[in-house]
């Protein structure tokens, strides 16, 4: 850490694997606002999200096939990305993003992910998030 020219203090900053930039600060309520907004910020995340849910242990298969689902056809035709697509998406980026935050756990090796959030706080949000888009 230290200090610029200007005599404010700087913060170092990294990119962890998981995709989070992590500084020096301790996390507070506003860290975990822009955390949960983060995680909500893609589709296939809200997605999954929802679906996981309303239930247990669901397959890395089926889960894709439901946020795919979940996905709006437009009237012009089917706009969708293709089912391994989504797939690969979930399994390398979207499902740890979330597994990292402790919403959901996702096992990588068993490709299977189950919702273990205990507070409701990402499903409200969740709630709020689809009714400004519907």
């Amino acid at each position: 850490m230290g200090q610029d020219t200007q005599g404010t203090e700087r913060t170092a900053t990294r990119t962890t694997l998981d995709g989070w930039r992590r500084t020096g600060r301790p996390p507070n309520e506003s860290d975990d606002l822009s955390r949960m907004l983060d995680v909500l910020a893609h589709p296939h995340r809200r997605a999954a999200f929802a679906v996981l849910r309303n239930g247990g242990w669901l397959s890395l298969d089926a889960l894709a096939r439901a946020v795919l689902a979940r996905r709006d056809v437009t009237a012009a035709g089917d706009d969708r990305p293709p089912l391994e697509t989504v797939r690969l998406q979930l399994h390398h980026t979207h499902l740890p993003k979330l597994d990292a935050v402790g919403v959901i756990t996702y096992d990588a090796e068993d490709r299977r992910a189950v919702c273990t959030v205990e507070d409701d706080t990402f499903g409200r949000l969740l709630d709020d998030v689809a009714f400004e888009e519907a």
